[in-house]
């Protein structure tokens, strides 16, 4: 009843309509795999030049990695592994790796711009701290420190960064210092700020400690980390017979 041309017209036209349908669909989920693979690619990638670069020592590469899948996972890992090997365990402040690099970056930065401000690096050394140790025992100076970290950090500007150096000794780093007076201004407000009684022990305990400050700065007393820091050491000892 159909002639053939017609019936055979309509089944070829419908296997044709088929076949791009599918060749769209294959398109399709190419295109999708493409997209995702070169989206899992670049993040894959960023997180090698951050290892590699966190190998060299620079750890201020931030990630920008926002995913909720095994590389958000893997990601997520890697930045609290980076925040831990750039952070003193007791206090909470970076350790002294992270200042070293701070500190050869500011000092970079300001041989290339001429920044008009001076550098300037405080050493501090807790005055009196084997008295706690010996007393109340080492849990208790560890609260200390803990507390006088805390303070530190809440006394310096923005831009200022206090790191734990060793022990119960500290590390500033003051950005955007004027000249020699401001830095030593720095230094009496945290000195009065440190010397006030610490919650952490007994109100009792007839302890005080105070610390003992030096002040570095750049150009002057020198222009690599190494330098700076050992002069600010030396004014840190220089400044504890007035502290006694």
């Amino acid at each position: 009843a159909v002639p053939r041309s017609d019936y055979l017209h309509r089944i070829t036209d419908n296997l044709y309509q088929t076949i791009a349908l599918a060749l769209l669909a294959v398109a399709a989920v190419v295109g999708v795999g493409m997209i995702s693979l070169n989206v899992v690619a670049r993040d894959l990638k960023k997180l090698s030049v951050a290892a590699r670069q966190m190998g060299e020592g620079d750890f201020n590469v931030p990630l920008g990695i926002e995913r909720r899948d095994e590389i958000g996972d893997l990601a997520q890992s890697f930045t609290a592994m980076k925040r831990r090997l750039s952070t003193d365990r007791l206090t909470g402040l970076a350790n002294r790796e992270a200042m070293l690099r701070r500190i050869d970056e500011r000092l970079a930065c300001q041989r290339r711009v001429g920044d008009a401000h001076q550098g300037a690096v405080l050493f501090a050394d807790v005055d009196r701290f084997k008295e706690v140790n010996d007393r109340f025992g080492h849990d208790a100076g560890d609260k200390v420190l803990i507390e006088l970290a805390q303070r530190l950090e809440s006394e310096l500007r923005e831009g200022d960064l206090v790191a734990r150096w060793s022990g119960d000794e500290f590390v500033v780093l003051l950005d955007g210092v004027a000249d020699e007076v401001d830095g030593l201004r720095v230094i009496s407000k945290l000195k009065a700020m440190l010397a006030q009684p610490l919650q952490s022990l007994p109100a009792d305990s007839g302890v005080v400690v105070g610390v003992s400050i030096g002040l570095a700065m750049y150009p002057r007393d020198g222009r690599d980390v190494a330098t700076l820091v050992r002069h600010a050491d030396a004014a840190m000892y220089r400044d504890k017979p007035r502290l006694a």
